[in-house]
């Protein structure tokens, strides 16, 4: 028994020299033994209770309180100093497994909160008492045909902790107003090849009667954003055959668009007769973007000439080509729909080549 307690002594010892030891070297390692803790989050109706436990087994619970007013800006991206007013702003509780997108544009969403039309400065207020501090949102913008939806996470990072408390986000949301197209075909555009051209009509005329073996037509086009202080979010161009109205295969032999002045719009400079009724083709280059979108500006402008050639011998009457300008990835082609409200916003600009005998 004797031999016993001398050992356990020397254990004790050791292990006193040990820690004083340890304690001499690397204080941080010794303090980090004794204060290990674990967090527990439990989420209830109206309020977030975070609980946190600590190696002693003390534990330490803040409750996360409702912000009484919350207050959020609205800006015009392109005119930062003026507000944005008579837009929806909605306030959702993210979900797992889906996207913030997807929430926001779900038919069955359940905001917490909303405020239905900005005031003149632009400011989004939030009143109902359901925003809880430290806890994050999705704070979306319901776009109508004037303003491009937007989508943002943000958290009130103060705790009222059960005080009244008004609290306005620093940082600030900056949307896009919707613009408008150029007409595509200007009167006056440079163009040759064709039989008759209505600028009135956006129509370009191709008779087949009488012709045999390759043909050949080109006109100028305008690619442009028409209004100041406005932008049109991913432009596109697409080529297709209203229904019912497809030509031949291989009737159309090429199309090239080729820039003749103005912007780069990175237009790809082969064969594009292979986007026909397939896919769209962003208007990208020189185009700024921005918070996941290309946006086109009055900044961005250029004349490309469309040269069209084609097949006399396969080609026939009666039929159409719709060659057009649209936003959203385009409407025909692409999904053309925006991010919360679904809905589209420019409306297209087009021109039609058709045939005739």
């Amino acid at each position: 028994m004797k031999g016993l307690e001398l050992n356990l002594g020397t254990v004790l010892l050791l292990t006193v020299l040990a820690f004083g030891f340890l304690y001499l070297y690397s204080p941080e390692t010794l303090q980090d033994l004794f204060s290990q803790s674990s967090t527990q989050t439990t989420y209830q109706e109206t309020t977030t209770t975070t609980t946190t436990t600590a190696s002693t087994g003390t534990e330490t619970t803040e409750e996360l309180y409702p912000i009484d007013t919350v207050n959020l800006y609205v800006m015009d991206a392109l005119n930062v100093k003026s507000g944005v007013s008579s837009v929806e702003v909605e306030v959702l509780e993210p979900v797992a497994g889906k996207t913030d997108e997807e929430v926001a544009s779900d038919p069955m969403r359940a905001p917490i909160d909303e405020d239905t039309a900005t005031d003149a400065n632009g400011k989004a207020t939030f009143s109902s008492g359901t925003i809880l501090a430290k806890t994050p949102y999705i704070y979306s913008v319901r776009g109508d045909s004037n303003v491009y939806d937007y989508i943002t996470r943000l958290t009130v990072p103060i705790n009222p902790a059960g005080k009244a408390l008004t609290y306005t986000f620093p940082q600030k949301i900056y949307v896009y107003q919707v613009g408008s197209f150029s007409d595509i075909f200007p009167s006056g555009a440079t163009n040759s090849g064709w039989d008759s051209t209505d600028h009135s009509a956006d129509t370009l005329t191709l008779n087949v009667t009488g012709k045999s073996g390759p043909q050949y037509a080109y006109i100028d086009l305008t690619i442009e954003e028409a209004d100041t202080g406005k932008a049109l979010k991913n432009p596109v161009i697409e080529m297709y055959y209203p229904s019912g109205y497809d030509m031949p295969s291989g009737a159309i032999t090429s199309i090239y668009l080729t820039k003749r002045t103005g912007s780069s719009f990175g237009i790809p400079g082969g064969n594009l007769v292979s986007y026909v009724d397939s896919a769209p083709i962003p208007l990208t280059g020189e185009v700024t973007y921005k918070d996941g979108a290309y946006w086109m500006t009055v900044a961005n402008s250029g004349t490309y000439r469309l040269k069209f050639s084609w097949d006399a011998d396969t080609m026939v009457s009666g039929d159409k080509l719709k060659i057009c300008l649209d936003d959203l990835g385009g409407s025909e082609l692409g999904d053309g729909r925006d991010l919360t409200t679904k809905g589209k916003k420019a409306s297209p600009k087009c021109i039609t080549i058709q045939t005739v005998s």
